[in-house]
Protein backbone atom coordinates (compact mmCIF):
# COMPACT_ATOMS: atom_id res chain seq x y z
CA UNK A 1 0.00 0.00 0.00
CA UNK A 2 1.33 3.06 -1.18
CA UNK A 3 -0.14 6.73 -0.37
CA UNK A 4 1.71 10.28 -2.46
CA UNK A 5 -0.18 13.07 -0.45
CA UNK A 6 0.27 16.71 -0.69
CA UNK A 7 -0.28 19.40 1.66
CA UNK A 8 -0.46 23.21 0.36
CA UNK A 9 0.40 24.33 3.90
CA UNK A 10 2.97 22.75 5.28
CA UNK A 11 6.55 22.37 3.66
CA UNK A 12 5.64 18.74 2.43
CA UNK A 13 3.71 20.58 -0.15
CA UNK A 14 6.40 19.75 -2.84
CA UNK A 15 5.92 16.07 -2.38
CA UNK A 16 2.93 15.64 -4.99
CA UNK A 17 4.88 18.16 -7.45
CA UNK A 18 8.06 15.21 -6.91
CA UNK A 19 5.64 12.61 -7.50
CA UNK A 20 7.29 11.22 -11.09
CA UNK A 21 10.61 11.21 -9.29
CA UNK A 22 9.33 8.74 -6.33
CA UNK A 23 7.85 10.75 -3.38
CA UNK A 24 5.50 7.84 -2.33
CA UNK A 25 5.33 7.10 1.06
CA UNK A 26 4.15 4.49 3.53
CA UNK A 27 0.86 4.45 4.97
CA UNK A 28 3.10 4.37 8.23
CA UNK A 29 5.17 6.97 6.80
CA UNK A 30 2.29 8.74 5.62
CA UNK A 31 1.10 8.81 9.54
CA UNK A 32 3.77 9.89 11.14
CA UNK A 33 4.32 13.33 9.14
CA UNK A 34 0.24 13.45 9.96
CA UNK A 35 0.70 13.24 13.35
CA UNK A 36 3.56 16.11 12.99
CA UNK A 37 0.83 18.56 11.23
CA UNK A 38 -1.97 17.60 13.44
CA UNK A 39 -4.89 20.46 13.16
CA UNK A 40 -3.19 21.47 9.70
CA UNK A 41 -6.15 23.02 6.89
CA UNK A 42 -7.54 20.60 5.06
CA UNK A 43 -5.28 19.35 1.80
CA UNK A 44 -5.90 16.92 -1.05
CA UNK A 45 -5.00 13.65 -0.69
CA UNK A 46 -3.45 11.88 -4.22
CA UNK A 47 -3.74 7.92 -3.26
CA UNK A 48 -1.87 5.66 -6.12
CA UNK A 49 -2.81 8.51 -8.76
CA UNK A 50 -6.52 9.30 -7.50
CA UNK A 51 -7.09 12.94 -6.15
CA UNK A 52 -9.69 13.56 -3.10
CA UNK A 53 -10.04 17.16 -3.52
CA UNK A 54 -10.03 18.57 0.18
CA UNK A 55 -10.05 15.46 1.65
CA UNK A 56 -9.38 15.84 5.59
CA UNK A 57 -5.70 14.11 6.04
CA UNK A 58 -6.01 13.71 9.18
CA UNK A 59 -9.22 11.93 9.22
CA UNK A 60 -7.66 9.63 6.44
CA UNK A 61 -4.97 9.31 8.57
CA UNK A 62 -7.48 7.71 11.37
CA UNK A 63 -9.22 5.70 8.99
CA UNK A 64 -6.55 4.14 8.10
CA UNK A 65 -5.27 3.19 11.83
CA UNK A 66 -9.10 2.02 12.32
CA UNK A 67 -8.70 -0.35 9.39
CA UNK A 68 -5.32 -1.14 10.88
CA UNK A 69 -6.76 -1.72 13.99
CA UNK A 70 -9.94 -3.90 12.86
CA UNK A 71 -7.48 -6.17 10.31
CA UNK A 72 -5.79 -7.48 13.24
CA UNK A 73 -8.56 -8.15 15.78
CA UNK A 74 -10.07 -9.74 12.99
CA UNK A 75 -7.06 -11.73 12.12
CA UNK A 76 -7.90 -15.08 13.73
CA UNK A 77 -11.01 -15.06 11.89
CA UNK A 78 -9.57 -14.53 8.60
CA UNK A 79 -6.90 -16.89 9.22
CA UNK A 80 -10.13 -19.57 9.90
CA UNK A 81 -11.35 -18.67 6.68
CA UNK A 82 -8.44 -19.26 4.24
CA UNK A 83 -7.55 -22.53 5.93
CA UNK A 84 -11.56 -23.16 5.54
CA UNK A 85 -11.53 -22.44 1.82
CA UNK A 86 -7.81 -24.13 1.35
CA UNK A 87 -9.29 -27.34 2.77
CA UNK A 88 -12.46 -27.36 0.38
CA UNK A 89 -10.94 -26.51 -3.12
CA UNK A 90 -13.41 -26.47 -6.02
CA UNK A 91 -12.69 -26.17 -9.85
CA UNK A 92 -13.94 -22.84 -11.45
CA UNK A 93 -17.63 -23.53 -12.18
CA UNK A 94 -18.20 -25.75 -9.49
CA UNK A 95 -17.75 -23.51 -6.53
CA UNK A 96 -21.14 -24.53 -4.86
CA UNK A 97 -19.65 -24.99 -1.28
CA UNK A 98 -17.32 -21.86 -1.62
CA UNK A 99 -19.99 -19.70 -2.95
CA UNK A 100 -22.49 -20.97 0.10
CA UNK A 101 -19.76 -20.72 2.53
CA UNK A 102 -19.40 -16.60 1.27
CA UNK A 103 -22.85 -16.21 1.33
CA UNK A 104 -22.53 -17.26 4.92
CA UNK A 105 -20.24 -15.00 5.70
CA UNK A 106 -21.66 -11.76 4.05
CA UNK A 107 -25.34 -12.92 5.67
CA UNK A 108 -23.89 -12.82 8.91
CA UNK A 109 -22.14 -9.48 8.82
CA UNK A 110 -25.49 -7.71 7.35
CA UNK A 111 -23.47 -7.57 3.61
CA UNK A 112 -26.21 -8.14 0.70
CA UNK A 113 -25.21 -9.88 -2.26
CA UNK A 114 -26.71 -11.43 -5.44
CA UNK A 115 -25.90 -14.23 -7.60
CA UNK A 116 -23.99 -14.12 -11.26
CA UNK A 117 -23.65 -16.67 -13.21
CA UNK A 118 -24.61 -19.85 -11.12
CA UNK A 119 -21.57 -19.68 -8.40
CA UNK A 120 -20.59 -15.85 -8.58
CA UNK A 121 -21.32 -14.07 -5.40
CA UNK A 122 -21.74 -10.23 -5.53
CA UNK A 123 -21.65 -8.40 -2.42
CA UNK A 124 -22.75 -4.68 -1.80
CA UNK A 125 -21.37 -2.48 0.87
CA UNK A 126 -23.17 1.26 0.54
CA UNK A 127 -20.84 3.82 3.29
CA UNK A 128 -22.24 7.68 3.65
CA UNK A 129 -23.71 8.98 0.10
CA UNK A 130 -23.75 5.46 -1.65
CA UNK A 131 -24.46 7.38 -5.03
CA UNK A 132 -20.98 9.64 -4.91
CA UNK A 133 -18.79 7.11 -6.32
CA UNK A 134 -18.78 3.04 -6.81
CA UNK A 135 -15.73 1.19 -6.24
CA UNK A 136 -15.54 -2.65 -7.22
CA UNK A 137 -13.13 -5.24 -5.89
CA UNK A 138 -12.87 -8.67 -7.59
CA UNK A 139 -11.58 -12.08 -6.35
CA UNK A 140 -11.23 -15.41 -8.06
CA UNK A 141 -12.52 -18.49 -5.91
CA UNK A 142 -11.55 -21.52 -8.04
CA UNK A 143 -8.66 -24.13 -7.46
CA UNK A 144 -6.61 -25.82 -9.98
CA UNK A 145 -6.50 -30.03 -10.76
CA UNK A 146 -3.51 -30.38 -8.79
CA UNK A 147 -3.00 -33.02 -5.89
CA UNK A 148 -1.69 -31.12 -2.51
CA UNK A 149 1.68 -32.51 -1.14
CA UNK A 150 1.64 -30.21 1.84
CA UNK A 151 1.65 -31.91 5.18
CA UNK A 152 -0.73 -29.26 7.28
CA UNK A 153 -3.77 -29.52 9.01
CA UNK A 154 -5.74 -27.25 6.19
CA UNK A 155 -4.44 -29.49 3.86
CA UNK A 156 -6.75 -29.91 0.47
CA UNK A 157 -9.62 -32.60 1.61
CA UNK A 158 -10.42 -33.30 -1.88
CA UNK A 159 -7.83 -35.25 -4.07
CA UNK A 160 -6.28 -33.98 -7.05
CA UNK A 161 -7.67 -30.06 -6.21
CA UNK A 162 -5.81 -27.84 -4.27
CA UNK A 163 -5.49 -23.71 -3.93
CA UNK A 164 -2.16 -23.52 -5.68
CA UNK A 165 -2.80 -20.76 -7.48
CA UNK A 166 -4.10 -18.51 -4.51
CA UNK A 167 -7.51 -18.00 -4.99
CA UNK A 168 -8.32 -18.87 -0.93
CA UNK A 169 -6.61 -16.26 -0.07
CA UNK A 170 -8.05 -14.05 -2.91
CA UNK A 171 -11.45 -15.00 -0.93
CA UNK A 172 -9.97 -14.05 2.13
CA UNK A 173 -8.74 -10.87 1.57
CA UNK A 174 -11.79 -9.77 0.11
CA UNK A 175 -14.29 -11.24 3.17
CA UNK A 176 -11.88 -9.01 5.19
CA UNK A 177 -12.40 -5.99 3.43
CA UNK A 178 -16.09 -6.96 3.38
CA UNK A 179 -16.38 -7.20 7.39
CA UNK A 180 -14.24 -4.08 8.11
CA UNK A 181 -15.82 -1.81 5.44
CA UNK A 182 -18.97 -3.10 7.05
CA UNK A 183 -18.13 -2.35 10.23
CA UNK A 184 -16.72 1.47 9.36
CA UNK A 185 -19.65 2.01 7.06
CA UNK A 186 -20.22 5.54 8.57
CA UNK A 187 -17.12 6.39 8.14
CA UNK A 188 -16.59 6.53 4.12
CA UNK A 189 -18.70 7.88 1.38
CA UNK A 190 -19.68 6.20 -1.59
CA UNK A 191 -20.84 2.30 -2.13
CA UNK A 192 -18.53 -0.71 -2.61
CA UNK A 193 -19.23 -3.84 -5.10
CA UNK A 194 -17.30 -6.64 -3.88
CA UNK A 195 -17.20 -9.35 -6.99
Amino acid sequence: NVCVFSCEFCSYSRLYAHKEEGWELSIDQMLDIVKKYDGKPETEVHIVGGVHPKMNLYYFAELLQKIKALAHDYAEEFISIRRQIHANPELSYQEFQTSAYIQQKLSSWGIPFTIMATTGVVGIIEGKNPSTKITALRADMDALPITEANEVGYKSTKPGIMHACGHDAHVTWMLGIAKIMVALKKEWKGTLVLL
